[in-house]
């Protein structure tokens, strides 16, 4: 009787698939789905009396194949996460596959749709599309992109007026920009031109032996060309002591390392400047009179007359002295600062000490913050003496307080 239990389970088995397909297929067919059902039931049930261990080999494939659609429901469940919210991680030391920071941040804030087109040779270029991807990923629906054979859409190949293979067109808003250098640099660098509604000017003072932005060793030419990349107009010659007013276009007035005092004309200028809501940037050098310090001081932001000398030892490391203090400490919530933590090292030559007033910062209604700190092993030295006595490559001992000083770059921004 064992010969017949395989066959038997097997009819009984296509008998209920046959019933239960004829209750999806025809509903209103009662009698015949419910004969099948009931001979297939009691084939399977005979089988399993005739030959229980087959009945037991048949348990074992109904649990590999349930196993095997629970595996599958969920590589489809994990698939539809995926694309509906979909993460990268870069697990590279140096974070080689990751967008800077400042990508992520403009694309994150973006307020318009951007779209990108890449007129590219065959309408692909693999490299491009990853690194687009990554755009999308960060923009929250804001950035879409498109690869467009020039070839075969000569039509949208006109309109972008694109007249090279390998050319990205980014649009937003009416306003559209060309490149061909293809780096993240150069995209995000085209997104913020596009992204802005007017070209905004940055001023830097002259008149007082300020740093310049040309290409000598002490200029800040990096600072401009930079500035200058991501479309800002920089304006390299506002003589405050004949113009007696910052410009209103001007987005940030920064005064560079002045060696002469401003004058009260030129101090009330900045003041009504600060006053209308402008943005100030002071790269005060130590030893140096600006003619600021009483009106940062209304601010919050206290100018000590000293320098500050750093005796932790790092410097000496990359060969520097201590008139140079290395800093390791930084604000890892601020985002000029952030990107600093981890162990990056900064080095500030001859800088000043700075401490924030916060009577003063909370009558201006403002926020402040300080966004790096010299070591324990550092104090504000106001004797001139100590840098003949270092002279010769050794340490000075205290000869006031350790402060904890906070040289920002010698500078202040608001």
């Amino acid at each position: 009787m064992k010969a017949y239990s395989t066959f038997a389970s097997l009819a009984g088995a296509a008998l209920l698939a046959a019933a239960g397909l004829a209750m999806l297929l025809k509903p209103e067919a009662v009698w015949l789905p419910a004969v099948n059902a009931g001979v297939g039931v009691l084939l399977v049930a005979v089988s399993a009396v005739l030959n229980p261990e087959l009945f037991r080999q048949y348990g074992r494939w109904l649990n590999a194949f349930w196993g095997g659609l629970l595996v599958l429901a969920i590589l489809g469940m994990v698939n539809f996460l995926a694309d509906r919210y979909p993460q990268r991680f870069d697990l590279t030391e140096g974070g080689l596959h990751s967008l800077a920071p400042l990508t992520i941040e403009t694309l994150e804030a973006l307020d318009r749709d951007v779209e990108a087109l890449a007129f590219m040779e065959e309408g692909e270029d693999e490299e491009l599309r990853g690194l687009l991807e990554q755009y999308a990923v960060h923009g929250g629906g804001r950035f879409d992109f498109e690869f467009v054979d020039p070839d075969r859409d000569p039509a949208k190949t006109q309109e972008y007026g694109v007249r090279a293979y390998n050319t990205l067109v980014l649009a937003a808003g009416g306003e559209r920009q060309s490149l061909t250098e293809l780096t993240e640099k150069e995209i995000t660098n085209a997104m913020l031109k596009v992204l802005r509604d007017r070209r905004e000017r940055v001023c830097f003072t002259v008149g007082h032996g300020e740093r310049g932005v040309g290409t000598r060793e002490s200029d800040l030419g990096l600072l401009a060309e930079r500035l200058r990349e991501i479309d800002y107009v920089v304006g390299d010659s506002l003589f405050l002591a004949r113009e007696a007013r910052v410009p209103e276009d001007c987005r940030v007035l920064i005064v560079a390392g002045p060696r002469s005092p401003f004058l009260g004309h030129e101090v009330d200028a900045v003041r009504s400047y600060l006053e209308g809501g402008g943005s100030l940037l002071v790269l005060a050098e130590a030893l140096e009179e600006s003619g600021l310090d009483e009106l940062m001081g209304q601010w919050g932001v206290v100018t000590g007359d000293d320098f500050v000398i750093d005796t932790s030892g790092i410097g000496s490391l990359f060969g520097l002295d201590f008139t140079i203090p290395v800093v390791t400490t930084y604000d890892d919530r601020h985002p000029i600062a952030r990107r600093h933590r981890g162990g990056v090292r900064t080095f500030y030559e001859l800088a000043r000490s700075v401490e924030l007033d916060s009577a003063a910062v909370a009558a201006n209604r403002a926020r402040a913050a300080v966004l790096a700190l010299t070591s324990s092993a550092s104090w504000a030295e106001t004797d001139l003496a100590v840098l003949d006595e270092g002279a010769g490559g050794t340490a000075p001992s205290a000869s006031t307080t350790p402060t904890g000083a906070d040289p920002w770059g010698s500078g202040w921004r608001w």
